[in-house]
């Protein structure tokens, strides 16, 4: 089992009580094909399926304990940039178990899922298949090796500075882009000051501009629509509740984008309630989140990353409360 797992790649993380408690910026990093194969194996009571966004916004065993079962078996299936058709190509492969889950969390991305330019062959599930599954286009394809070498620590640090720009100063501290746009980094002492980070996430660039060059086509939800429908009937297939959430972005990614757009995601994915899906459409704010909740720092180096959508620990205890609470109410309906 767990040579098996070792050996495939690993393309997500998983945040931990203990390790956030040291540095609410660290997490643990994990295999999505390998925990594909602990399902197979011994099942799972909850299962949190999507991209970077859910891996970086919900805490596991937190949600274990809010969830009122005794003892639940939480399970990540995430991975980087995960789309429609490998969240369907892993609920084909849980089915081989025989069984469903309590509960699956579908963290719905409007960049990955809602998007035009992102989206998936209705067939793609049918061709992808463990191992290659992992293969797929998109996200870090680390092994294990790779992973706990030490010159991988740095490596993500050395990607910030790459391509980087700057983007202004604010009180004498240069600010810097974050490549992709979907961020800003600074000297360590900028992000002490909880009342300037507005002011740093302010002089963030459009994230992804490539993806709004349609303008108001971008709105159109027919094709993201049916894509989800795909989705959801692949999940109910191999869990009794499902529930989808779409992941909380800060103000800072919507800059750029059609003003048609978040309106649109929200009211597609709303859509999609029923019997046994329930829907979570709320924006940063319903769950409490502010920018101080998508800061990362780097004390040995010095600098910190203001993060346009992904969070840190802390801000993931605020999500996972919310979810923990819709957690709850669906497993009180049969």
């Amino acid at each position: 089992m767990w040579d098996f797992y070792f050996a495939r790649k690993f393309n997500s993380s998983l945040l931990s009580p203990p390790v956030g408690a040291l540095d609410p910026g660290a997490c643990v990093s994990n295999s999505w094909e390998g925990g594909l194969e602990v399902y197979r194996r011994y099942g799972a009571d909850i299962v949190a399926i999507g991209n970077s966004e859910v891996y970086s916004g919900l805490v596991a065993s937190t949600l274990g304990g809010l969830s009122g079962l005794r003892s639940p078996k939480v399970l990540f299936l995430t991975r980087s940039n995960m789309r429609g058709d490998q969240v369907r190509a892993s609920a084909k492969a849980m089915s081989s178990r025989g069984s469903k889950t309590e509960v699956t969390i579908l963290g719905y991305s409007a960049r990955n899922g809602a998007r035009t330019g992102l989206a998936s062959s209705p067939d793609a599930e049918d061709t992808v298949t463990l191992p290659t599954i992992g293969d797929s286009r998109g996200g870090p394809r680390l092994d294990w090796n790779e992973l706990v070498d030490q010159s991988q620590a740095r490596r993500f640090l050395r990607h910030l500075s790459l391509g980087s720009a700057s983007l202004g100063l604010v009180e004498g501290f240069r600010v810097d882009s974050v490549p992709g746009g979907w961020g800003v980094t600074a000297d360590i002492e900028a992000f002490e000051r909880r009342d300037l980070l507005p002011r740093l996430a302010a002089l963030a660039p459009v994230a992804y501009p490539h993806l709004w060059k349609d303008g108001d086509a971008v709105c159109d939800m027919a094709k993201a629509s049916a894509d989800l429908d795909r989705t959801l009937a692949a999940l109910v297939k191999v869990s009794k509740r499902v529930i989808v959430f779409i992941t909380p972005e800060t103000p800072t990614m919507e800059r750029g984008v059609p003003a048609c757009f978040g309106p649109a995601v929200a009211a597609m994915v709303r859509s999609k309630a029923g019997p046994r899906v329930r829907v979570l459409t709320g924006d940063w704010s319903s769950y409490g989140l502010e920018y101080a909740d998508y800061v990362f720092k780097y004390p040995e180096e010095g600098v910190g990353r203001l993060d346009g959508n992904h969070m840190n620990y802390d801000g993931a205890l605020k999500v996972t409360a919310r979810l923990g609470a819709e957690l709850r109410e669906a497993l009180r309906t049969p």
